[in-house]
């Protein structure tokens, strides 16, 4: 089966370079395309997708965002107590994040370049992975590996270019996780993986674990879910960079209160590379990242639809001193007009509290128009 979608509508920026000050705004076209192609056959479940997202802003042309993810997900259902799953995919995106000033990590005839983002960081992503699930009565255990290769364009600023093929790099890890059913509603289990940081400049090279147990459950009634806490480490080869330790603890909530209702909550740590260098963080240094997110979605009638999600996360860097606080919120509401295509409006607020120079910043990104769905 096909599945199309496309979304096409006006969009107003009020800070598309997220300036700490001095913001201009810029009045755009935001288009939405994607293509899903799904086949099961109950053995075998492949999907197939492309999923655009593109930004056009015809007075601030340097503010373009293009965004594209093709890939594929393919699940193996050997046995009812042996699941094999693999996926791969493809993404070109663009980051019009606001750093603070940029600083020139390679010192040329004694000079440090410095100067504010004039553009986009754009950059490549190749990320594949393959993981399986064995069953034994109430026992279960679970295996995977990823990978991630990225590859970063040149960034532009107001001093110039400034090449980032040194924090080109490839992220791979492992998973291992081990439960058990202790009812037949809730499981307890153990969960450890390790990653491994490559980079074409090895001076941002490390590699790290994590340990953590918790307990979960399939389904209670209309809630499913999992709390956790443990113990994370990653290790820096460069003595630039300190190994960092930290307890972890989090959790994912999925409550479906009733039909019309769907609730979404989870709650993270873990350990973030940077390698951008900033007057806040002249070093590159990595940082790590707790995050907690809702998202709230209502069906508020036959034609009607909404959905709310918030985001906060704080990003304490390893070295530097930099600290960040960043603030998500957004909103979407869609209106039945005919059986495949929807009036819809969104709406993105984000608020970044830094003490780095020049990286403090609010947004507001408001979309208006029509979606199309087959």
């Amino acid at each position: 089966m096909l599945y199309p979608s496309l979304l096409v509508a006006g969009t107003y920026d009020d800070n598309p370079f997220q300036a700490p000050s001095d913001r201009k705004g810029a009045v755009g076209t935001h288009l939405r395309p994607s293509l899903i192609a799904d086949r099961d056959n109950g053995l075998h479940h492949t999907t197939v997708y492309t999923i655009g997202d593109f930004r056009i802003y015809p007075d601030l042309p340097t503010g373009n965002t293009v965004n594209v993810n093709t890939g594929f997900n393919h699940t193996w259902e050997a046995r009812k107590d042996l699941v094999v799953s693999a996926s791969g995919e493809y993404a070109r995106r663009t980051d019009m994040y606001n750093t603070g000033q940029v600083v020139n990590p390679f010192v040329l005839g004694g000079l440090t370049y410095r100067g504010t983002q004039a553009s986009p960081q754009r950059y490549n992503e190749f990320i594949g992975s393959v993981s399986a699930q064995k069953s034994f009565d109430r026992l279960f255990i679970g295996l995977s590996s990823t990978a991630r290769a990225t590859t970063y364009d040149t960034l532009y600023t107001s001093t110039g270019a400034l090449d980032q093929a040194y924090r080109n790099n490839l992220v791979t890890g492992v998973t291992g996780r081990l439960g058990y059913f202790a009812t037949p509603l809730l499981f307890v289990f153990t969960e450890a993986s390790g990653n491994f940081r490559d980079f074409r400049d090895s001076t941002y090279n490390s590699e790290g674990y994590r340990f953590v147990g918790g307990v979960g459950t399939d389904r209670i009634g209309l809630i499913r879910g999992e709390i956790f806490g443990g113990y994370q480490s990653q290790f820096y080869f460069s003595g630039l960079f300190p190994s960092a330790n930290s307890p972890v603890y989090g959790g994912k909530l999925y409550w479906y209160p009733t039909r019309a209702w769907t609730i979404e909550a989870g709650l993270d740590e873990t350990f973030q590379d940077s390698a951008l260098s900033t007057v806040g963080n002249t070093t590159g240094s990595a940082a790590r990242a707790t995050s907690a997110n809702l998202r709230i979605g209502y069906k508020l009638a036959r034609s009607w639809s909404a959905t709310v999600n918030g985001q906060y996360t704080d990003i304490a860097y390893i070295s530097g001193g930099r600290h960040d606080s960043r603030w998500n919120s957004g909103a979407t509401l869609n209106y039945e007009i005919w059986r495949n295509l929807n009036a819809t409006f969104e709406y993105a607020f984000t608020r970044v509290f830094s003490n780095s120079d020049g990286a403090a910043f609010t947004r507001n990104v408001f979309t208006l128009g029509a979606t199309y769905k087959y």
